[in-house]
């Protein structure tokens, strides 16, 4: 199990994240397994461009904890799913 993988926001769109993913993925042989990944909203598209699919989503609104007008909204984390390779 892998807790978190992060690349930093300045160092996006590199290849970073996805050379990451590539090793791991090499390394542990998981195109036999099936990964599940729970990420942000805004990753949902890395992992989408990848092979992930999402299956389902938890959505928080965090204006109901933080003050009106503070920048805080609702807050979607995706559930991924990526098959292992036939």
């Amino acid at each position: 199990m892998l807790g978190a993988l992060y690349v930093r926001p300045d160092q996006q769109g590199q290849g970073i994240g996805r050379h990451l993913v590539e090793y791991i993925y090499s390394k542990y042989e998981l195109d036999k397994e099936l990964v599940i990944v729970q990420t942000r909203g805004m990753s949902e598209g890395f992992y989408l461009r990848l092979g992930w699919i999402t299956v389902d989503s938890t959505d928080i609104d965090l204006s109901e904890w933080v003050a009106k007008g503070r920048g805080f909204g609702l807050h979607r984390s995706p559930q991924m799913l990526r098959y292992p390779k036939s």
